[in-house]
């Protein structure tokens, strides 16, 4: 396949469909983990409070994008970031298989939030299937980006052996 449509057409779409597959995942695993998607819903109904209470309180226009862009963080954090960030890893070091490029990005679901308030103090378990519906939802995410940019790369080339 040619370098310039796979870095110019695949790897863009991949991550697109990626950042997708993880939203649906999101909402999909939200509807179906109870302590998830009470977390899920509590941070929805939290962020739009927020940003309606800004829009109709607030006399500054400023107020009303810095609740959205708090907003857009927060969503970035969790489903476009991972996605990204494990597509850039992938590719500067040539990883090309499905599963590899998943638990990458799975474990970047859960790191990135982890490290915006990580604390030392152990996990319940409620605290644990919400990590691991963060992890599916990066999964999710991986694995659609293999499936679309990862796939069809050409193979690294095999090194040669030196005498």
């Amino acid at each position: 396949m040619n370098a310039a449509v796979r870095i110019l057409l695949l790897i863009p779409l991949g991550v697109l469909f990626g950042v997708c597959a993880a939203t649906v995942m999101l909402f999909v695993l939200g509807a179906n983990v109870p302590e998830f998607g009470e977390a899920f819903a509590a941070a929805f109904i939290a962020a739009w409070n927020a940003l309606f209470s800004a829009i109709a309180e607030s006399d500054d226009p400023d107020a009303v994008l810095r609740v959205g862009g708090r907003i857009w963080l927060l969503a970035a954090l969790v489903l476009v970031a991972p996605v990204v960030i494990g597509a850039i890893i992938a590719e500067a070091a040539r990883m090309r298989g499905a599963l590899l490029q998943m638990v990458l990005t799975g474990a970047l679901a859960i790191l990135l939030p982890l490290g915006a308030g990580l604390s030392m103090r152990a996990t319940s378990p409620a605290e644990t299937r919400i990590l691991a519906c963060l992890f599916f939802t990066g999964a999710a995410g991986g694995l659609v980006y293999w499936l679309i940019a990862g796939r069809r790369s050409d193979p690294p080339p095999a090194s040669s052996p030196t005498v």
